[in-house]
Parts: C-alpha cells; structure tokens; sequence
C-alpha cells in the first residue's frame, strides 16, 4: 500500500498506543472497544490528507466490526462470546501496526487480518454464537 510516509508512522504510532491499551482489558467492554476504535478513527482522519481504497477498507472493515461489538456489549450479549476474543482481537490489531511499522503493507497480507476482525465481530452475534456452538465457528 503506498501511503507517504509521515502518514504511515502516525497511523503506526495511534496504532500501538492503541493496541497497549487494549492489551490491558481483559474482556469485552467499552474500554477495550473504546481503544479499538482508536483504529479507524486514525484511518479516517489519514484518509482526509491523503486518499488509498486499501485504507478506506481498513476504516470499512474496522468500524463496521466496531459497531457490530459495541452492540453485543451495550445489549448483554457479550456473554456468549469465548473469552479469547479479547486477546484475538487485539493480536490481529499488533499485526497490523505491525505491518505500518515495516511499510509491509500489501493487499495479500492485509487482507487475512482483515477477515479476522470481521469473524471476530461476527463472533459477538447471536448467528456468530450458534455457529460457535456449532462447530462451524473457532475462536
């Protein structure tokens, strides 16, 4: 992904402040997805200097997964969710200030952590929890 560089370490920098933060909380709660959110507000705001669709699917996929948690917690139904989701979550969002970091940011290898998210997200539904007790869905 081309993005100029004082961009690309300023989204680095809100990225791991972010991910220290959410490595704090141990569960699912508005403070860990209050740091989470810290992901797609960066991207946007990166998005007003300097325009790329790769970024613009980050800010898509992360804010949607935002919106999707946010619900599960304000509705009570976080308790259906695996209490590994946290540290998932949180995993995937170090892969990827990992990836701003080296300036290693491709499609290719965007993309996985990307899906991650959105299982992740799609983990804290009531679909996403009967495909868990399913077997169909593994955190």
């Amino acid at each position: 992904m081309e993005l100029r560089d004082d961009i690309r370490q300023t989204l680095a920098t809100e990225f791991h402040f972010a991910v220290g933060k959410m490595e704090q909380s141990q569960q699912v709660s508005l403070e860990l997805l209050y740091y989470y959110s810290a992901f797609f507000g960066a991207i946007q705001r990166a998005l007003n200097l300097e325009w790329n669709r790769e970024l613009a699917l980050c800010h898509m996929v992360m804010n949607s997964s935002y919106k999707e948690m946010q619900a599960a917690v304000e509705q009570q139904m976080i308790n259906f969710v695996p209490p590994t989701l946290p540290e998932n979550l949180t995993n995937a969002c170090k892969e990827i200030a990992r990836l701003f970091d080296t300036n290693a940011m491709t499609l290719e290898n965007l993309y996985p952590l990307l899906a991650r998210i959105a299982e992740l997200s799609y983990a804290t539904t009531g679909n996403g929890h009967y495909n868990i007790m399913k077997g169909n869905l593994r955190l």
